[in-house]
């Protein structure tokens, strides 16, 4: 059965588990330098990719607030629920880093080689500075979640579980290509979490 109530957050998880690992695929295929210089890259022009960009940051922010609102319906983790918060900020910074395109393509030639190296600095410590964070704040999120993996869904659990492994492999930095695969393997868990109708847990 259906659950109504989340079916737009479970489109929105679903579709976002198809658009994540084809937009960094090819913005990791056009150099083999990793994400620092696929994102200076990146940033050296305005495209449609820069709209995808935003389209993805747009959908991973609803899905965590919805994520959020659902985990309210079914107990009580306030702790949990304002670190999904602090994600979805965090993505917002990562994902504003598109400001910086739409400056320079703005300014075009008007810009000095000085002004868009100190642009490019600026997007890539704050890129840098988010992801480090997302891992940090994540890798709480799920170790909070597998606490109460006894009160929640199993799909839940598993979501926690490959969270913690995203993260994890995030702050290795030489393994985070890897989440280009096991992100969108979550949103899928998350999908089926949103869109099916909630489990009754007797807590005794």
């Amino acid at each position: 059965m259906l659950n109504r109530d989340y079916l737009l957050p479970g489109i929105a998880a679903g579709l976002l588990a198809v658009i994540f690992p084809m937009y960094w695929i090819s913005v990791f295929g056009e150099t083999l330098d990793g994400l620092g210089e696929a994102l200076k890259l990146d940033l050296q022009s305005l495209n449609f990719s820069d709209f995808v960009f935003v389209l993805i940051g747009a959908l991973e922010i609803y899905v965590y607030l919805s994520l959020r609102k659902a985990l309210k319906d079914m107990f009580d983790v306030e702790g949990v629920r304002i670190l999904l918060c602090v994600l979805a900020v965090l993505v917002l910074a990562f994902h504003a880093t598109v400001l910086c395109d739409v400056y320079l393509a703005v300014a075009g030639d008007k810009a000095s080689n000085d002004v868009v190296e100190s642009i490019s600095i600026i997007a890539m410590v704050v890129s840098a500075g988010s992801l480090g964070l997302y891992a940090l704040v994540g890798l709480i999120t799920a170790a909070l979640l597998l606490t109460k993996r006894h009160g929640m869904s199993s799909l839940l659990t598993v979501f926690s579980i490959l969270l913690l492994l995203m993260c994890i492999l995030q702050l290795t930095v030489i393994f985070a290509y890897l989440n280009v695969f096991l992100f969108p393997a979550a949103l899928l868990i998350l999908m089926v979490f949103f869109i099916k109708k909630p489990e009754q847990i007797e807590v005794i």
